[in-house]
């Protein structure tokens, strides 16, 4: 896809045809085998497709004017821990009952672009559950990041679905950073509260928002998020987080290579307070 052509208004979780390039997608792509998820999933006769099936797709583009390109395991662990910093991808990789995960890389050269000097990369990452662990039902609250979690991203500058949608915030020009997630799969309902995110090594606060089951924009869809489920999203509006020589301004989310101390408060249906606290550290300042 992305070496043959240029692709306008292209999904990759759904493999439509596009009519300007509509020699290198849809039915015309060779390696077509269903426009959805689904699809793919009934016609390769995947066993597990009905117990709960998860995807997430990254892709990224390196240039090097000497051509010195970023090998796979590199670009590997730099898509998969934006993935992680993307509150819906964040929350399809942490789905609880998934005990099958597939991860590939595939590397290409860019369509129009100079061989020597431009590398792309899409990393595909699918999980699901088997009968054996469908309804299974984790035990307490987990959270990601939890304690020790190192090198994350700094900041988010793009998701689909918009996890900031209606808030009138542009991600592209002010990011949140890495966002919290918390889950507790044998509860009925959680309500988050006394959320507390410092910066350890400036002995400064992050403002941050809540997002979840009671203010959720995705009500009513196939992104709505459950009554157990919540994210904490720092807003790094007020951060001169870049680093020196950066042509991104004053905002990359979060510091890099700093300690954040994160503690709240989690009501479990209505009657059992419980406080969770961790530290974690990011890496290099996002861009």
């Amino acid at each position: 896809m992305f070496a043959n052509s240029t692709p306008t208004g292209f999904n990759p979780y759904v493999e439509n045809e596009i009519s300007d390039i509509a020699d290198v997608t849809g039915k015309s792509n060779s390696f077509f085998s269903g426009d959805s998820f689904t699809k793919r999933l009934a016609k390769a006769n995947y066993a597990n497709a009905n117990n709960g099936v998860a995807e997430n797709i990254a892709l990224t583009l390196y240039f090097s004017s000497l051509g010195n390109l970023v090998a796979p395991d590199i670009a590997a662990m730099a898509m998969t821990k934006s993935l992680l910093a993307a509150p819906y991808h964040l929350r399809a990789l942490m789905l609880p009952n998934s005990n099958l995960i597939g991860t590939g890389i595939s590397a290409y050269k860019p369509f129009n672009r100079e061989a020597s000097k431009y590398q792309g990369y899409v990393l595909v990452t699918h999980a699901a559950a088997t009968p054996a662990a469908k309804n299974n039902s984790v035990k307490g609250i987990f959270t990601y990041p939890c304690q020790d979690v190192s090198a994350t991203v700094t900041a988010l500058y793009n998701e689909s679905p918009n996890p900031v949608k209606g808030t009138g915030r542009d991600l592209r020009t002010d990011p949140i950073g890495q966002p919290i997630y918390i889950n507790m799969p044998s509860a009925q309902t959680i309500k988050v509260s006394n959320v507390k995110f410092y910066n350890v090594q400036r002995k400064t606060k992050v403002e941050v928002a809540l997002l979840d089951f009671y203010q959720d924009p995705y009500k009513g869809t196939n992104y709505q998020l459950a009554a157990t489920e919540a994210f904490i999203l720092p807003l790094t509006d007020n951060l001169k987080s870049c680093e020196q020589g950066s042509n991104k301004g004053g905002n990359c989310g979060l510091y890099g290579n700093s300690n954040y101390q994160v503690s709240f408060d989690v009501l479990v249906d209505n009657k059992t307070l419980i406080t969770k606290d961790f530290t974690f550290s990011t890496g290099e300042v996002s861009y």
